[in-house]
């Protein structure tokens, strides 16, 4: 996800916590059989609020259908879980069940390393608001596989300072070289974990544009994780940076996220449906140059005006808006199930707060209802 503004350093290490703010839901949906994990493992415009709120209603028999999955492998009917800084087994296991009773059957857990700057060699775990801990992360994968649920662990890069439009997107290291050792040296560090906890699946990278371009590294990085890890292997591409990946012959799934600008100052579901099929024809390319199936590993928007606009933007303000927000899930849903190479969608994000507010999460609001009519089918 692209920051909007520069952030000061304390800005940034916070960021990840505040960005999101709420989440939640109840019920009970469908569980995943140890068979089904075992495969996974094995290889009219809207003029008013008060519109927007009708449009939010439940569409009943008018649910698209799930996806049934793509090679054998079941749809992963994901969700991304913040955790960070957070810990216990009772807050694991409060906040995967009202995720599973969505329907959910597969989480992300993102693990974020930091870097000083964009030019930085290093990567670092030291900071604890945003790197979660091995003891949180064991609760998390153990309660998880407990309920039923897959988990694909997702190692990111977080930038504490930025400057102009700097990202990781980004990434202008002093020396690559090094940089690509200390990197390297992260991923396999998460392999090796995520080996020794059985966890289902690995991304090797997300959103990391400007380093996409040193394929052998790639090629070499995903060889020596095969060497230590058995599970399914991933990397998460950008929404605007849809281009070649020469190493995607070596992955099992691509993953992308999928923050596509599609709303406007007045959304309506019919036109961001159209919107949403006109940027899909560009992603079967895509899809089709590489010959894997697609994981949407990230989608999501905030519960404000304008979300749908720019629902990269976690620094932008607005009114409150939930309606928007569903509006957001339900044309992504509708434009996206038809999909056949389409594996699974994640969306951000799970957060324990309050009920309500203007984050990304769907816990208490009519996006979470939409989601858990297409995961659930009922």
């Amino acid at each position: 996800m692209r920051p909007r503004k520069p952030l000061d350093a304390r800005q940034a290490r916070l960021v990840l916590v505040l960005a999101a703010a709420t989440c939640w839901a109840c019920d009970a949906g469908p569980a995943v059989t140890s068979s089904q994990l075992a495969t996974s493992r094995v290889d009219a415009p809207v003029t008013s609020a008060s519109r927007r709120q009708d449009d939010a209603q439940p569409s009943g028999s008018g649910t698209p259908p799930l996806p049934t999955g793509v090679g054998g492998r079941p749809f992963q009917r994901g969700m991304v879980y913040g955790v960070f800084s957070r810990s216990g087994r009772d807050f694991h296991r409060t906040n995967l069940k009202a995720m599973r009773a969505l329907g959910v059957d597969s989480i992300e857990i993102v693990v974020p390393r930091t870097m000083a700057t964009v030019r930085s060699t290093s990567l670092s775990a030291a900071n604890p608001w945003v790197t979660p801990s091995r003891e949180s992360l064991e609760q998390a994968v153990a309660e998880a596989h407990r309920l039923g649920m897959r988990v694909l662990l997702f190692p990111i890069v977080f930038i504490e300072e930025l400057e102009g439009d700097e990202w990781r997107g980004a990434l202008a290291p002093r020396d690559w070289e090094l940089w690509w050792r200390n990197y390297a040296a992260f991923i396999l560090a998460e392999a090796r974990w995520a080996e020794r906890h059985a966890v289902e699946m690995l991304s090797v990278g997300s959103e990391l544009s400007s380093a996409e371009r040193f394929t052998q590294h790639w090629v070499d990085l995903i060889a020596e994780v095969r060497q230590v890890y058995s599970g399914l292997v991933t990397y998460s591409a950008n929404w605007d940076h849809l281009q070649s990946l020469e190493f995607a012959a070596r992955t099992d799934f691509i993953g992308m996220n999928a923050y596509h600008e599609i709303g406007s100052a007045e959304p309506d579901l019919e036109t961001m449906v159209r919107r949403w099929n006109r940027i899909l024809r560009e992603v079967q390319v895509w899809q089709a140059t590489h010959g894997r199936p697609v994981v949407v590993t990230e989608i999501g928007y905030q519960s404000r005006r304008g979300t749908t606009l720019y629902p990269w933007d976690y620094l932008a303000g607005g009114p409150a808006d939930p309606a928007e927000q569903d509006l957001g899930y339900r044309a992504f849903i509708q434009a996206w199930s038809g999909m056949p190479w389409l594996a699974g969608t994640y969306f951000y994000l799970w957060w324990d707060e309050q009920d309500g507010g203007r984050g990304y999460t769907p816990r208490g609001k009519p996006a979470g209802r939409t989601l858990k009519r297409w995961y659930t089918q009922r």
